[in-house]
């Protein structure tokens, strides 16, 4: 059993910083998304270069308002959600895409 009188000073802070570095690489952009209200995640996607190639227009920012949808329910659409919101089958796959990449 380790007293605290053995720890090392030296390796004491780098064992604590190797933690924290492996914690922080698992934080995804989704853990981040899942926090936004509606508002915040409609700006999210109206300024992410990475959804710049979606087809994402005013029809489809409507609909994320008028159903209330906020970052953590975004999150768990799928391509079919998506084509009840009028999207063509393409744009939902990209748009369904680009959720499980953020998700990575």
């Amino acid at each position: 059993m380790w007293k605290f009188s053995q720890l090392s000073a030296k390796n004491f802070p780098v064992k604590i910083t190797q933690k924290i570095s492996k914690m922080s690489s698992k934080f995804t952009q989704a853990d981040k998304i899942k926090k936004y209200e509606t508002e915040r995640l409609i700006k999210y996607l109206r300024e992410d270069s990475k959804s710049e190639g979606l087809e994402l227009d005013n029809d489809f920012f409507t609909k994320l308002e008028e159903e209330n949808i906020t970052g953590h329910l975004f999150l768990k659409l799928t391509r079919q959600e998506f084509r009840e919101f009028g999207m063509g089958l393409r744009p939902a796959l990209e748009l369904e895409d680009y959720i499980k990449k953020l998700c990575e």
